[in-house]
């Protein structure tokens, strides 16, 4: 089941949620205040790139014996 990143209005607290993707957009209590927190969208994390993964580098690794 997916987690959701969620935000209150009123005391800015952010928790997280587990719940079905057919319930994302539903409020969810506020764990301080108890107000009706909204979901927030995240970005998702960024791998860095190294040289070592790029194609090229695989493709000579099968031609050496």
């Amino acid at each position: 089941m997916p987690r959701y990143d969620m935000k209150c209005p009123l005391c800015d607290e952010r928790w997280e949620v587990q719940r079905a993707m057919s319930e994302c957009d539903d409020p969810a209590p506020c764990p301080e205040c108890g107000a009706d927190g909204k979901l927030v969208f995240t970005n998702p994390p960024v791998v860095p790139w190294y040289p070592g993964t790029t194609r090229e580098f695989f493709k000579e690794r099968k031609r050496r014996p």
